[in-house]
């Protein structure tokens, strides 16, 4: 394994600690429609992936409160508040879809349609 994979953890061995728990919560969309959805996931991944500036962040839903959606110009800004209270903003890929599970079945939308989301952890 050490000359397979060197001494540095990969990509994937990093990302698979972020794969877990999957949280649940209140999503809003632009029609005002709100649905629990349970074991959320963007784009596949358990974290939400974000830039600030020039840098990608990988937002953990299990430290978040709150996201609400915001539309400026082309872009697609999320204001992100933690359990503590702190407030970041970040932006956000608009086509990224959230995908989860429901009552009757599965959940997805593009979170270009999303207002908010209310996360219970």
């Amino acid at each position: 394994d050490l000359i397979a994979h060197g001494i540095m953890k990969s990509e994937s061995q990093e990302e698979s600690k972020l794969e877990t728990p999957l949280c649940s919560g209140k999503v809003t969309d632009l029609k005002r429609v709100t649905t629990r959805v349970d074991n959320i996931l963007f784009r596949g991944k358990s974290y939400l992936p974000a830039k600030t500036g020039e840098a990608e962040v990988k937002i953990d839903p299990i430290k978040v409160e709150k996201i609400q959606f915001l539309h400026q110009d082309s872009l697609l800004w999320a204001e992100i508040k933690s359990k503590e209270g702190q407030m970041m903003k970040v932006e956000v890929d608009s086509t990224i879809t959230l995908s989860g599970d429901v009552s009757l079945g599965k959940f997805y939308i593009e979170l270009n349609n999303v207002s908010t989301i209310l996360l219970e952890n």
